[in-house]
């Protein structure tokens, strides 16, 4: 599982339905080796997360409720900003 600590929030990069050398050569062809990928080979925690394809983000409070999805490429800049609200005290 990909973990990488952003203002109190984790991103976890999660490839799905495919195998782990799909899921390699997504990752360096986009440039995201910054990150551990999960690999989600029967699409399980896609259903789970309600995600249709890629890209797409799924951001969870504290407690892991899903509070917003994004379909669709964000720009790094929304990425920090949506951790850090999701970091504040409550």
């Amino acid at each position: 599982m990909a973990r990488r600590t952003i203002d109190g929030g984790v991103v976890l990069g999660m490839a799905g339905r495919d195998g782990r050398e799909a899921m390699r050569a997504f990752v360096e062809r986009h440039e995201l080796g910054a990150l551990t990928h999960l690999v989600d080979d029967d699409g399980s925690l896609w259903e789970r997360f309600a995600v249709p394809g890629q890209p797409a983000w799924v951001f969870l409070d504290r407690d892991g409720v899903i509070v917003d999805r994004h379909f669709g490429p964000l720009e790094p800049d929304t990425v920090l900003r949506r951790l850090r609200e999701l970091a504040r005290p409550s």
